[in-house]
């Protein structure tokens, strides 16, 4: 089922008998393609973890149409730890918004475009306005509540200077490192806290085309990134996004698990 994306107070979510006006694209959608009429129900999100109900109150030629919000319920899955994040190198064209839309439909909380010694592609423009496009779009097809965040492109030890202690950390490696050095399969071992506590964060760093020099395997390796084990063969960067996150989203439920039975018990 279709469900449209609003926008709402940054301070608060919607409520029942509010109103809210539909974005431009949402109302061509819905007046052009799908032929909404005044008085029908239609599922919202609004992006930041919420989902609505809302019956379409306007629609006619020269109206912007709005919605009444019928019901509204945060998503029980949306604030939950951990989170999944991935840090990817930019790549050419449709690809990385190909990877960009897998991450989303695979439960990404957030991504990092990442600027590496071997990237051939530097982000300009309105990129990053049509990245959270395909974002937006991504989101509404798959039914997700919450939208990625996007974060601005960066280099590989920027990104890692803002990595916490207790967060998670892999890499998806090349068949050959894992060969020489023995990638971990995130399935294979059991979750275990730091201190007691569940990571904020389970992160993947995925490499361009060229992947990872040297160098930043090392700086990696300093911050106690993992290597990932995403099968014996080469993969592209989109096809190592989707791999990765489909692993580690299993990583995330066991480690929910472990909360989960650490409260049970009245442990941290």
């Amino acid at each position: 089922m279709a469900q449209y994306l609003i926008q709402t107070d940054a301070h608060r979510p919607a409520a029942v008998g509010d109103v809210v006006p539909l974005p431009g694209d949402e109302a061509r959608h819905l007046r052009t393609v799908m032929r909404t009429r005044p008085g029908q129900e239609i599922d919202l999100t609004d992006g930041r973890g919420w989902r609505y109900r809302g019956r379409l109150i306007a629609s006619g030629k020269g109206d912007r149409p709005a919605v009444e919000i019928m019901a509204a319920a945060r998503d029980a899955g949306a604030d939950l730890a951990p989170q999944l994040a991935v840090a990817v190198g930019v790549v050419k064209g449709k690809r990385f918004e190909w990877a960009l839309e897998k991450a989303c439909e695979l439960g990404a909380h957030r991504i990092v475009p990442l600027q590496t010694a071997f990237a051939v592609v530097v982000p300009r423009g309105n990129k990053q306005e049509r990245w959270r496009g395909v974002l937006a779009a991504a989101l509404k097809q798959c039914g997700r509540s919450l939208l990625p965040v996007l974060e601005e492109p960066t280099d590989l030890d920027g990104f890692l200077a803002g990595t916490e202690v207790t967060d998670e950390l892999w890499f998806g490696a090349s068949p050959a490192a894992e060969r020489e050095r023995g990638a971990v399969a995130a399935g294979d071992e059991p979750p275990v806290t730091k201190g007691g506590a569940v990571p904020r964060e389970i992160t993947v760093c995925i490499g361009p085309e060229g992947g990872f020099s040297a160098g930043e395997i090392a700086a990696l390796g300093r911050a106690g990134a993992r290597e990932l084990d995403l099968g014996p063969h080469v993969l592209r960067t989109e096809t190592a996004v989707a791999a990765a996150l489909a692993v580690l989203q299993r990583r995330c439920r066991l480690w929910r698990a472990v909360a989960g039975a650490a409260g049970d018990s009245g442990g941290a």
